[in-house]
């Protein structure tokens, strides 16, 4: 009788563990999600230092969330739907929708814009959520968040707590989830003061529109608030291991950087760059700087590197925009940060001193010869390697160890099937280097990917020049080159 008991137990755990199983392992359907709201929520383009939280905010998303940013600067409750963008939005028929309005509508009363908060914006408010609802949406509203104007006690002052209050109303009263962007940013501001707070903002004397910086505060707070409180959406946002990367890397992005080479790549490219590899070609065109490597295949005489004349120092920042021009199943392209010769004659640490040992580019004499950070990207194991539709991302150390081997340089982890890099796609890319961490974040083509390699046990090179190598016969287009140190 008891052993009959055991495996009736037994029986129904097994039962149990496969339908608690088969719950959770149920894969997540594609969700449509789309942001509405004005210029703090836009997306901008790249070359352009303000940003808004809807152009961040999908980083935070896994990839079953196919997300669409229609928020458009200077518009309000009245005149998104006026302009006809509201039933544009309602015609795409998407699951989620984030509504985000409040500074527009507090203009002054003769602005066609303007909105009254307890009267016409509350309508407004209203006919968002129930529409929305009609076509079987979740609406999710959020607050406006505040503008940074302070008292004399260093309190936030303004005219958006009206707004604020009746989202709040709408949304208790018409059971609509709500993210109170609005009071986080108050307790951020007032923590920060006036000066602390400033680079929050895309210029000193804007108080209202995001740098970067900013815009990914308010992102955070809204994917907390979508952890804390919205708990259907939860399971679309990336795993923690990634959301805690990306927390890292908006750490040291968030250091007080100072701007100390720009470069569009539209105008004369030897005003700021010098070459290695005789065979190599470098373009300016209105879309940007086109570089090429020599057209010979397995040739070192067709390798290049394009070199800034300027060095760095320290902790560095390096954006730039990237797009491959063709899909050569073979070979790298490389970033070098920071590089010096090794020191010993004829590598002097001043690289530009043995030029003419570089008009040929074969590898071995920058990782034998010189210190530097290596990373490769649009990368691939090469068409004669079984794994040749596999790209990777990967960091080195130079110069190798003269007993060594050219993969002893390597840098834990290796990073594979990215999926990024792809042809006539514009990509781009933030390179940071600490004394700590190296990244690279790529975005592009819908994505955003993070690469990480932990350098705090390592002696890092602390000052030297940005290089981008091309290996033969690779082609690429460079545009809006900025790089940062940290000020002192």
């Amino acid at each position: 009788m008891k052993n009959r008991i055991a495996e009736v137990f037994l029986a129904v755990l097994i039962i149990f563990s496969l339908l608690v199983n088969n719950m959770y392992s149920e894969e997540l359907s594609v969700k449509k999600i789309i942001f509405v709201g004005d210029s703090t929520v836009q997306t901008y383009p790249d070359n352009d230092k303000t940003r808004g939280w809807g152009q961040i905010l999908p980083s935070y998303f896994g990839p079953k969330a196919v997300c669409k940013n229609t928020a458009m600067g200077g518009r309000s409750t009245k005149t998104f739907i006026s302009e006809g963008r509201w039933k544009k939005v309602l015609d795409e028929k998407p699951d989620i929708i984030f509504i985000q309005f409040g500074h527009n509508d507090s203009h002054a009363k003769d602005k066609p814009e303007s909105t009254d908060a307890s009267t016409d914006y509350k309508e407004y408010l209203e006919k968002y959520v129930s529409e929305g609802k009609e076509i079987g949406a979740k609406i999710i509203l959020v607050t406006p968040m505040q503008r940074r104007f302070f008292d004399q006690n260093g309190k936030i002052k303004g005219n958006l707590g009206p707004y604020a209050e009746t989202m709040r109303t709408v949304a208790s009263a018409t059971n609509t989830p709500l993210i109170d962007l609005h009071q986080r940013s108050k307790e951020l501001l007032e923590n920060l003061g006036e000066a602390g707070s400033e680079d929050l903002f895309c210029s000193a004397t804007d108080r209202t529109h995001f740098s970067e910086k900013g815009a990914s505060v308010m992102a955070k707070f809204i994917m907390e608030a979508i952890q804390k409180d919205i708990p259907e959406l939860k399971p679309y946002l990336k795993d923690q291991k990634e959301l805690d990367m990306m927390e890292l890397f908006d750490k040291v992005n968030g250091l007080k950087w100072k701007k100390s080479f720009e470069d569009e790549c539209t105008v004369d490219w030897k005003q700021k760059w010098f070459l290695d590899g005789s065979l190599a070609k470098v373009e300016n065109t209105p879309e940007g700087m086109i570089f090429s490597a020599g057209p010979n295949d397995k040739a070192n005489d067709s390798h290049a590197v394009l070199w800034t004349k300027d060095s760095f120092k320290g902790n560095l920042k390096i954006r730039l925009e990237f797009t491959r021009l063709e899909d050569i199943p073979n070979y790298v392209n490389i970033l070098y940060i920071q590089a010096t010769g090794k020191g010993v004659n004829p590598y002097s640490e001043d690289i530009t001193e043995w030029n003419d040992l570089r008009k040929v580019a074969s590898m071995n004499t920058y990782y034998d010869n010189m210190r530097l950070l290596h990373i490769s990207y649009a990368a691939n194991a090469g068409k004669n390697n079984p794994n040749n539709n596999r790209d990777y991302v990967r960091a080195r150390l130079y110069p190798r160890d003269p007993s060594g081997k050219f993969q002893d340089t390597e840098l834990e982890p290796s990073y594979t099937d990215s999926g990024l890099f792809k042809k006539d796609v514009p990509y781009v890319f933030t390179c940071i280097k600490t004394r700590e961490d190296l990244f690279l974040k790529v975005t592009g083509d819908g994505k955003e990917k993070i690469f990480h390699w932990d350098i705090s046990k390592i002696k890092v090179p602390e000052a030297g020049r940005f290089g981008i190598r091309h290996m033969c016969t690779r082609i690429g287009r460079y545009k809006n080159v900025s790089i940062w140190e940290v000020s002192q």
